[in-house]
């Protein structure tokens, strides 16, 4: 009798429920309010298929475990175990989380969490310690990052750190799946996605993906400077501060580039090699906020005696809202702006730098010019009271350094083979190989430029059918 009771009150408490939920929807209905109506649905999914929180995924392939063996003064990784434990809240679903596969071809078991003391244990350990474990994983299969745990919820941002040594497979994957993650964001939702690069004195063993006769065995290599890479995908305010933390404990705070940079792109909101275009909130789609303060060049007719600098200062336009203003009443020289000297008014609207856009005059009247900077001008007639532009954007191509990249970059890492025998032709080819590798990513202007690439794609697609207005109004 009493489960019967228990069954009749839970079956009248989701009634309950129920009919609450009906009379929100009926209210919203009877005020027409559609949009709140499918808001009010929405709110009725369940939390645990949200996005939510953030994860520290460290690659626990066995060559990362040199990032520890060396006597590397700025301790990068262990820094970064040690940010990563701090901020551990299972209920938050912030999570160290470890690549460590035993096979390349790994379901989701490839993910697996780690507990943070564990990791933190065998960072501070350092060189002192003479196993790798939970470093050992045998493949780094990093695109596994965008999958669902197993474990845990889908986290909302991920913060990766690895070697990025990948094979051409591995690469594509890697890339192609970011551009199928980024496409999920709104373009009006907080967001950033980055790298940074930094140089760090590791030891111990490379495994090689070009060298098939080394490539598990690996190459046994004295401390040298190895790129550790660290990649970010923020979404959100919150998780962006966490990686603008993370970044500041790395020495990268306000534009600063730590003595062990190599290189460093923002790809997400803009492509930015700046770091001080990092991690900053993207402007709104208005022309008030995308146009640096404009300027006003007056053409007079042939034969005008009107002070010049008069002219200019009355015209000056300036922005009010969404609206831009030119003063068309009375100057100071007690004549209006458009008396019968005036022929024109020329406004130049400088586009702010950083934006990684550039706007072009949809349809294209004629009316417009852009030039390369993304400057735009038009013309203001004499018998204008307001005209009405609108714009599309276009993401502008990412400048990358070339030179830099090139620098980072190994098209091989393969160390040149050896017949000779002796302790002379082992030195010989330890430093030869060392030379290859120091300060260099196997193919990794590749990995840069298929980011940003992807990255391009996924703001033309945001872009593509987003307009900017803007009214000039001439002022009596």
């Amino acid at each position: 009798m009493s489960a019967l009771i228990n069954i009749l009150t839970t079956a009248n408490a989701k009634l309950r429920c129920a009919l609450a939920g009906l009379s929100v929807v009926i209210a919203l209905t009877n005020a027409g309010d559609l949009a709140a109506q499918a808001a009010a649905a929405t709110s009725t999914v369940s939390s645990k298929d949200a996005a939510i929180g953030i994860h520290f995924v460290f690659d626990a392939s066995g060559s990362m475990c040199g990032y520890l063996k060396g006597n590397d003064e700025h301790r990068a990784l262990l820094t970064l175990i040690r940010f990563a434990g701090g901020l551990r809240d299972v209920e938050q679903n912030r999570r160290v989380v470890l690549i460590r596969q035993k096979q390349r071809q790994a379901s989701d078991g490839g993910l697996v969490e780690a507990a943070a003391e564990e990791l933190q244990a065998l960072a501070a350990a350092g060189p002192s310690s003479s196993v790798c474990a939970p470093l050992d994983g045998s493949f780094s299969n990093v695109a596994k990052i965008f999958d669902k745990p197993r474990f845990a919820p889908q986290p909302r941002s991920f913060v990766l750190v690895s070697d990025m040594v990948l094979k051409e497979g591995e690469l594509t994957e890697f890339v192609d799946r970011f551009r199928q993650w980024a496409r999920s964001i709104g373009v009006d939702q907080p967001h950033s996605v980055g790298l940074l690069s930094l140089g760090v004195n590791a030891a111990g063993r490379y495994y090689p993906v070009t060298d098939k006769a080394n490539e598990a065995r690996g190459y046994a290599l004295p401390a040298y400077i190895r790129p550790l890479h660290l990649l970010w995908f923020a979404v959100g305010d919150a998780d962006q501060r966490v990686v603008r933390d993370m970044l500041k404990q790395l020495g990268v705070q306000g534009g600063a580039r730590p003595a062990n940079w190599l290189y460093g792109l923002q790809l997400l909101p803009q492509v930015s090699e700046d770091p001080q275009r990092w991690l900053i909130p993207s402007p709104p789609l208005q022309a008030a906020v995308l146009f640096d303060a404009p300027q006003a060049q007056v053409v007079v007719r042939p034969g005008s005696e009107r002070d010049r600098r008069i002219l200019q200062s009355c015209a000056q336009p300036r922005f009010n809202g969404q609206e831009l203003l030119i003063n068309g009443g009375s100057c100071r020289d007690e004549k209006l702006l458009f008396d019968a000297s005036v022929d024109h008014v020329r406004v130049v609207l400088p586009l702010r730098t950083g934006h990684g856009l550039r706007l072009v005059e949809e349809p294209p009247l004629g009316t417009v010019a852009t030039d390369d900077s993304g400057t735009v001008t038009l013309t203001v007639q004499r018998r204008t009271i307001s005209d009405q532009y609108r714009f599309v954007i276009v993401p502008t191509p990412a400048a990358l350094t070339d030179a830099e990249l090139s620098k980072r970059s190994a098209d091989t890492d393969t160390c040149p083979p050896t017949a000779a025998r002796g302790a002379a032709a082992q030195a010989q080819w330890t430093e030869a190989c060392v030379r290859l590798l120091e300060g260099k990513t196997y193919r990794y202007d590749a990995l840069v430029r298929q980011l940003a690439s992807r990255a391009e794609d996924v703001l033309r697609e945001r872009y593509g059918t987003r307009t900017v207005g803007l009214k000039v109004v001439v002022k009596p």
